[in-house]
């Protein structure tokens, strides 16, 4: 009678291990599909890595050559206010003449009455 038991018990444990070992392997395929899929990612993003070196190169480069090539910042700062100070001059202008014909309008008009 213990015997029948024991064969019982050694089916059951069978079962289990079967089950553990289709889990096992379930797992080992959801691992792998995972690690090519990782894999993969890693080789865009060190394709990605080098586009962007090469393109930090490009662009020191470029930065460089205009630093290097490019009017003396004083130059340009004294440039900018003389652009400025005529911008003035000029809105002065327009605002005189406005005035004037204001001025000349009226003049007109009083003239006419």
């Amino acid at each position: 009678m213990l015997s029948g038991y024991r064969g019982i018990w050694l089916v059951h444990v069978n079962a289990v291990v079967c089950d553990m070992h289709a889990c096992v392997d379930m797992q080992h395929s959801v691992d792998l599909i995972t690690f090519q899929d990782q894999s993969k990612q890693i080789e865009t993003l060190q394709r990605d890595k080098e586009l962007l070196t090469e393109d930090v190169a490009s662009l020191q480069s470029r930065i460089d050559y205009l630093q290097t090539s490019t009017v003396d910042s004083e130059v340009v700062t004294r440039l900018e206010a003389k652009v400025r100070d005529l911008e003035a001059k000029f809105d002065l202008e327009q605002t005189s003449r406005s005035r004037a014909e204001v001025t000349e309008l009226a003049t007109l008009d009083n003239h006419e009455v």
